[in-house]
């Protein structure tokens, strides 16, 4: 009779939230932990608080209706006068990237999933903060030679040469002067000879020769 009870006051469940995210104080002086504290109140479908071990299912999702669970995992939990505390990654790891909104889902037995499901906060995303400190620590660490920047090679910070340019040198062709082969360089044109050559000429040279077809008298 009293299993027939209990189960009874399962399907009309539902769930007042008290959300306290935080991180693990099993690691709060160490590094950011890989769980998120979950704590929630449970009634009756009359609001009487639920005493007793159940079974919860946590799932977290990137939508807030529908959807496929990225993250789900079952815990058996005490719930005392409703009230019932419980660490998220506790059995399945928690390895989401946390660089879009999540949500969390509830579901207590046999019972359908709460609605709406729960956005997650802030805090949580605390563990997006943990891959920009990974990333701090490691190029700090890095000890790259003169001439060497750090790059990312897809998996892990390294040192490494740039790649150099496919200019090695400036050189100076026909009616140039200047180049060189390193730093800044610079062209000219060389103005001095005479012949028949394509040639450059300054905005203020000046031609006093007779040139044919220019309409002269002696052309």
């Amino acid at each position: 009779m009293e299993r027939s009870w209990v189960e009874k006051r399962l399907l009309g469940v539902v769930m007042s939230i008290v959300l306290l995210w935080a991180f693990s104080p099993l690691t709060a002086f160490g590094a950011i932990p890989s769980k998120i504290n979950y704590q929630g109140y449970l009634t009756d479908s009359e609001g009487t608080p639920i005493h007793g071990t159940l079974a919860i299912q946590f799932s977290i999702y990137d939508v807030p209706t529908g959807g496929t669970p990225l993250w789900s995992e079952s815990q058996s939990v005490t719930v005392s006068h409703g009230i019932y505390s419980v660490q998220l990654g506790d059995l399945i790891p928690l390895n989401l990237p946390f660089d879009v909104p999540y949500y969390l889902g509830v579901k207590v037995g046999s019972d359908g999933e709460m609605v709406p499901r729960i956005p997650l906060t802030s805090v949580a995303y605390a563990f997006r903060a943990k891959t920009v400190e990974l990333d701090q620590d490691t190029l700090g660490s890095l000890s790259c030679s003169n001439g060497q920047v750090p790059k990312w090679n897809g998996s892990a910070w390294i040192c490494d040469t740039p790649g150099a340019g496919d200019i090695t040198a400036v050189i100076a062709g026909t009616g140039l002067t200047g180049g060189g082969t390193s730093g800044d360089v610079t062209l000219s044109v060389t103005f001095a000879g005479s012949g028949v050559a394509t040639t450059a000429a300054r905005s203020d040279h000046d031609h006093d020769s007779v040139y044919v077809n220019e309409g002269q008298a002696n052309a």
